[in-house]
């Protein structure tokens, strides 16, 4: 596992829509029995309010545990489930994740562009 800060604008979408926009983000590269796509992680800060905890969690033995988080509409009725997660206190080697929300690859588009 390697966390790398970005040195650029990142930008997370769902079907076109803005759901996190960032210049402070990392990136974690992650190897297990096959290799993984990099997952961006944006302080939760930069992440729209529509992203919101599940009131599930998840646990993973590098980074901790982790809860998850659902996309909601504008009404509160949620879009997709499980769209994200955040590790509020990560393993001492992934410091660098707490109090920041990571996007599953499959659900989202990222955009990177200069600051």
């Amino acid at each position: 596992m390697k966390i790398k800060p970005v040195d650029h604008r990142v930008r997370i979408l769902r079907d076109g829509v803005t759901i996190g926009n960032s210049t402070d983000a990392v990136r974690l590269f992650e190897v297990g029995t096959d290799f993984h796509e990099p997952v961006f992680y944006l302080p939760k800060t930069d992440v729209t309010p529509r992203v919101v905890a599940s009131g599930r969690m998840t646990h993973c033995p590098l980074k901790g545990e982790a809860a998850t988080l659902d996309l909601r509409d504008s009404s509160g009725r949620v879009i997709v489930t499980d769209i994200a997660w955040a590790y509020t206190a990560a393993h001492h080697f992934a410091a660098a994740l707490t109090d920041r929300v990571g996007f599953l690859a499959g659900e989202v588009t990222v955009e990177e562009m200069a600051r």
